[in-house]
């Protein structure tokens, strides 16, 4: 039960010290005078009214449902009144018992008439001279026969009619408690781990079955040996962090149990039945506007914080920034074209990294591509970057001091979060312990509040691109779809560098949950002076954020094979990259390969988690001994064209090679032949109209028979491919 603030026995009188305050009757007043009987009082809403004088034994006898409360200045009275004000779950007593109604009218009337013959008793043996002794006067008023409780009963009365401001409906609801209503049956550990799985599966869109939960609880009540979490030994709140350690099916229990201090507050349950926790499950349905007021008065506002709004939660608890950081995906509402044509339209995903404790931007990526594995690797790496370089090279001004490596990152269920490429970077990244690696924590599907600071910059952003960017989309309709792919003239490189002055003006601006402070004076504040650890960015850790292939891979004869590729580097074989395990020379080593999607003719070798070395492509190698970059999504176009073509796929880099040195030679006969219409433009200044159309028709034919019918497959192919 939440115990009020009045729960300690103090005579009224000590409240009645001049220039406090006193709330009563529905009227807020400040003390000016008090003597042995009487106090003088002003209404502070009408000082201009003369002032009262009251007796002291009219507070102490209330008038009306609530009693007087007092305190020393009206701010804290007003957190008083709020503190007094009755939970929204014991307000209404249409569904009471009668017996609960009747007992809380009761208790009511006898604790009024004990405070009444208490103050009269005072107020008699004061005029006669003498000491009031309360103790043996409460004890004595006890015992009358139409009252007839012990004196502990009436500091229980005492304290319930404090507790709800004499609200006889919210006295009567207090008498039913939440253990039995529906649970007479479960320990408080039982019932904190039903209450923990409906709050985070059951209480979502679409919901569960009750079955499918049951089984939820079922699984997680073996996988944990029988073992959950009892409230009663937690100093203070539950930790929620425990909670989804407990509830998370890859972690096994003994990594918890090993912890000391976790294992501490973790007590043996029995199995749950099924009744049980259907009957729970019916008890907060029969109720669904209180479901938060039931959680909140039994576990704390922090269970239903961190369940249903996770970030405005993190924010408040961050201590320091990087501590928790929030990852999330948008589609700009904005046309581009394409440099070489100006024709082609394009949208671009941005991908954001923003820290809970400040609400900085620490990483960021744009991208073609839909949410993919290397837009949050290529955000990762933006954000352990320092900007400086940045800002200076595209000459924007303004700072913008925050990177480093996340503690915790918070990332939606998109597939490509959930990639062994991600995972293992997050502990590549410490460099074998020397630097923090990044903790992953993925948010609950449909709970979109979990992400509210990230869509909020999202939805500041998506204005002011509709205010200021030519080509910006204002809305769904058909129209105005039409209408900006119309004015569509923005390159990549202009959304790039408006995204990165609008982020540097973000982070300068003062924010009203910051306390006016920018994200910049926040995060600086955070850090103390103190740069953040981070590992230098040289080439092998760039390697880190490049996609990891799903398989492992040998050296064989001609290399390491990949992507019908054979990659080959001097120190294959060598005691650096050796072929063969050391201690048993029969067994290959196995090694973990990461690759950049954009140019595969360089792939990065890592054993055990620590790079190796770079091997390249031998088929992409040229004649200045340089390598033709690759993408892999060329590489994919080809194969496709060699299949149709009826070449075999693993000749798919022959196959590119001949259209690639078609189109050059294509390409160069294309801008002779503009050179040549040129030429005979100017020479054709004197000739007719109808000949200089003549001309220049006969250039374009010229111009038309370089593109064969294969290169204009090939476009076609190129096109629907990038369309995908």
């Amino acid at each position: 039960m939440v115990r009020s603030s009045l729960q300690f026995e103090k005579p009224v009188e000590s409240y009645l010290k001049p220039n406090t305050f006193m709330h009563w009757q529905g009227h807020t007043y400040r003390i000016l005078f008090r003597d042995l009987r009487v106090v003088t009082i002003e209404d502070i809403l009408s000082p201009e009214t003369e002032t009262q004088t009251i007796g002291v034994v009219d507070l102490v006898v209330p008038e009306g449902e609530s009693p007087p409360v007092f305190a020393p200045t009206l701010e804290k009275l007003s957190e008083k009144l709020q503190k007094l004000q009755p939970p929204s779950e014991r307000s209404a007593d249409a569904d009471l018992p009668q017996s609960l109604k009747d007992k809380a009218q009761l208790m009511v009337k006898k604790y009024k008439e004990i405070e009444r013959l208490l103050a009269e008793e005072k107020d008699f043996v004061e005029k006669a001279g003498d000491i009031f002794r309360r103790t043996e006067t409460l004890e004595a008023i006890c015992q009358l026969g139409e009252i007839d409780i012990s004196v502990a009963s009436y500091y229980n009365y005492r304290d319930r009619y404090r507790e709800y401001s004499g609200d006889q409906a919210a006295i009567a609801a207090s008498f039913r408690r939440p253990r039995s209503f529906g649970h007479t049956r479960l320990t408080d550990a039982q019932l904190h781990l039903v209450d923990s799985a409906i709050v985070k599966y059951y209480m979502r869109k679409p919901r569960l079955r009750k079955v499918s939960l049951y089984e939820h609880i079922k699984s997680s009540y073996k996988r944990t040996h029988g073992q959950w979490i009892d409230p009663g030994q937690c100093e203070g709140s539950v930790p929620q962090d425990l909670v989804d350690q407990l509830f998370k099916d890859t972690l096994p229990m003994q990594a918890i149990l090993n912890n000391p201090e976790k294992k501490r507050w973790l007590v043996p349950i029995k199995e749950l039945r099924r009744t049980w926790v259907y009957d729970r499950i019916n008890a907060l349905e029969q109720r669904p506007d209180e479901g938060k007021s039931i959680i909140v008065a039994r576990y704390g506002e922090e269970m239903w914080e961190y369940e249903q709004m996770i970030f405005d939660h993190f924010a408040h608890i961050a201590k320091r920034p990087l501590q928790y950081v929030f990852a999330d995906y948008c589609l700009l509402k904005v046309f581009i074209v394409d440099r070489e044509t100006r024709s082609e339209l394009d949208r671009l995903w941005l991908t954001l990294l923003i820290d809970a404790y400040s609400r900085s931007v620490v990483g960021w990526a744009l991208t073609y591509e839909q949410p993919c594995i290397d837009a949050i690797q290529d955000a990762l790496l933006n954000a352990i970057t320092p900007k400086d370089s940045e800002l200076t090279r595209l000459g924007i001004e303004g700072e913008w001091p925050c990177y480093g490596i996340p503690l915790q990152l918070s990332l939606d269920n998109a597939w490509s979060n959930h990639s062994h490429s991600l995972e293992t970077l997050a502990g590549l990244i410490s460099m074998g312990g020397e630097y923090s690696s990044i903790d992953l924590v993925f948010r609950k599907p449909y709970k979109a509040r979990q992400g509210a600071l990230i869509e909020r910059f999202f939805r500041g952003l998506a204005a002011v691109i509709k205010e200021r960017l030519k080509g910006a989309i204002q809305s769904n309709h058909p129209k105005d779809i039409h209408n900006a792919a119309e004015e569509a003239c923005l390159l990549f490189e202009d959304v790039y560098r408006f995204l990165l002055e609008e982020i540097v003006a973000y982070q300068n601006r003062p924010h009203s949950e910051l306390q006016k402070m920018t994200p910049n004076q926040k995060w600086e504040q955070g850090m103390q002076s103190i740069p953040p650890a981070v590992p230098p960015l040289t080439e092998e850790v760039k390697r880190y954020f490049w996609r990891e292939y799903h398989q492992t891979r040998t050296i064989q004869g001609k290399g390491i094979g990949l992507f019908n590729l054979h990659y080959w580097s001097p120190k294959l074989g060598t005691s650096k990259a050796p072929k063969f395990e050391r201690n048993r020379p029969n067994v290959k080593v196995q090694y973990a390969i990461r690759y950049d999607p954009e140019d595969i003719s360089c792939i990065a070798l890592f054993r055990n988690g620590l790079y190796v070395d770079d091997v390249k492509a031998k088929e992409l190698r040229l004649s200045n001994n340089e390598y033709r970059s690759v993408s892999l999504w060329e590489r994919e176009l080809s194969k496709d064209l060699a299949r149709s073509d009826g070449s075999a796929l693993r000749d798919w880099v022959a196959y590119l090679n001949s259209i690639r040195d078609m189109n050059e030679t294509r390409t160069v006969e294309k801008k002779a032949a503009q050179r040549a219409a040129k030429r005979l433009k100017s020479g054709s200044s004197s000739r007719s109209k109808s000949s200089k159309s003549v001309n220049v028709q006969n250039v374009n034919e010229a111009v038309n028979q370089i593109t064969t019918p294969q290169d204009r497959e090939y476009q076609s192919r190129l096109a629907r491919f990038a369309a995908h």
